[in-house]
């Protein structure tokens, strides 16, 4: 049996909405082979996959890996104390979500209209209580995108920051979509 993973945003969903000759191709995959999805995205930004039923989910840049019922198959935390120091270092200029292990939530220093499970926070003893998984800097300018990548890569030795168009994800070492694959590829093996 064949597995095949694909993106979210800008490759399956557009305007938050998968087309549907999108669907009816993944439908017709499953019948012989898994279909699910890779992603930098937390199990409660799922909101726009409703339909059709996936057989797995990597999440949180493969922090979290989840089965065809969103239930944990593996999970990569990263320290808490990690997370704090990060939080605390940044929020001033910079606009953070946090990936949580919580499905019915996650947390943000910024307003984004589109996804009813955003809760707003600014503080971190507002989330201390929450297992985080990956966290998102949200930065203006390129420059300074590239050099906060640079300084948490360097500082920090337990986790690694992988730049994005307009984010750094922030993940545990060792961790990432393609780790995610590897792991999901043992598992089901």
């Amino acid at each position: 049996m064949k597995a095949l993973a694909s993106d979210i945003d800008g490759t399956l969903v557009f305007n938050q909405q998968i087309k549907k000759q999108d669907k009816e191709a993944i439908e017709k995959y499953q019948k012989e082979h898994l279909f699910g999805v890779c992603s930098g995205r937390p199990r409660c930004a799922l909101f726009d996959l409703e339909k059709p039923k996936l057989d797995f989910y990597i999440l949180s840049s493969g922090a979290e890996i989840l089965d065809k019922d969103l239930n944990i198959i593996q999970d990569f935390p990263m320290k808490k104390e990690i997370v704090q120091q990060i939080f605390n270092e940044y929020h001033q200029h910079a606009q953070i979500i946090l990936q949580t292990g919580n499905a019915d939530v996650f947390y943000t220093t910024l307003k984004e209209d589109y996804n009813p499970k955003l809760k707003v926070i600014s503080s971190f003893k507002e989330v201390e209580h929450e297992s985080s998984m990956v966290y998102r800097l949200f930065l203006k300018m390129t420059k300074r995108l590239r050099k906060a990548c640079f300084e948490i890569n360097q500082k920090y030795h337990e986790i690694e920051g992988f730049q994005n168009r307009n984010s750094v994800d922030i993940v545990r070492k060792g961790c990432s979509k393609g780790t995610g694959i590897k792991s999901l590829k043992i598992i089901t093996d």
